[in-house]
């Protein structure tokens, strides 16, 4: 997830921008190592003893909902954003930060209007595009998160993940080609970091009917990671539709094994069951 802390003290230049606020509230409500809760008490400090900017304000609340949006405390975060940019109404980062927070809340219409807002005042704002692509997606606008996706491509040509969320939506929508082409790029750029870029690969391929590179994709994955279960199932339903059951039994039970919690073996139990070959 993106940071979206912004740092308070870039807006000040000397520590008593705060009428009577301590240095150490200052560096307390915008520090990373600080506690949320401490970042809270801190914030709260310096808003009740009223900022003597209107530039640092806006920042101060930012900070404070930032916090309680660690604490999980969504409710709070929203109002503490809410004021924020009541204060700065061009504050694009508070639409983010809100958006995150109605994101945690489930509610993806108002956190892609966040989203929305946030690019609409920092369009090269690459993180926002990424936070409304995943909306889309999770409310299953497949075209609208791509369209985001392809936005950051532009802005960050080699963002792994990007092609790699921009695959995910390709696959959702049937269109094999253009998922195989951001896998592609994504094992292109960091062919040894992004393992599921292999099996996901290797899946588009098994649809286009392409079974060869696909046991290709499978080997590379469990080659790099030859605990990881994901590879062994996928291959083992290859196999399986290959007509080649030893190979499919072994691969299936592998990934069994690998992951002996059965909600997380439904795939590879039914395949077994089809194959006479439950353990």
């Amino acid at each position: 997830m993106p940071n979206l802390t912004l740092n308070v003290c870039a807006l000040v230049v000397v520590v008593d921008i705060v009428s009577g606020c301590s240095k150490s509230d200052l560096e307390t409500c915008t520090s990373k190592a600080a506690t949320s809760t401490a970042s809270i008490e801190a914030c709260t400090h310096m808003i009740e003893l009223k900022a003597s900017s209107a530039e640092a304000l806006p920042a101060i609340y930012l900070e404070r909902g930032l916090a309680h949006s660690t604490n999980k405390d969504n409710d709070r975060a929203i109002m503490d954003f809410n004021e924020a940019i009541r204060l700065n109404p061009s504050y694009s980062a508070a639409y983010r930060a809100r958006g995150l927070s109605f994101d945690e809340k489930g509610n993806f219409d108002r956190a892609i209007a966040d989203f929305g807002e946030a690019i609409r005042l920092a369009p090269n704002d690459a993180s926002a595009y990424i936070l409304r692509s995943m909306d889309f997606a999770k409310s299953g606008n497949q075209d609208r998160a791509i369209a985001d996706l392809t936005e950051v491509i532009k802005l960050r040509p080699d963002d792994v993940h990007a092609y790699l969320g921009r695959a995910v939506s390709y696959d959702f929508n049937g269109d094999f080609d253009r998922e195989i082409a951001d896998l592609d790029a994504v094992i292109r750029f960091d062919p040894k970091g992004v393992l599921a870029a292999y099996w996901s690969r290797g899946r588009s391929y098994v649809a286009k009917g392409d079974l060869d590179r696909a046991f290709a994709d499978y080997n590379q994955a469990i080659g790099l990671a030859p605990n990881e279960p994901l590879p062994y199932l996928f291959r083992g339903l290859a196999f399986e539709k290959r007509g080649a059951r030893p190979q499919a039994i072994d691969d299936l039970k592998k990934a069994v094994t690998l992951r002996p919690v059965r909600r997380f073996n439904k795939q590879a139990l039914e395949a077994l069951n089809r194959l006479g070959a439950m353990p």
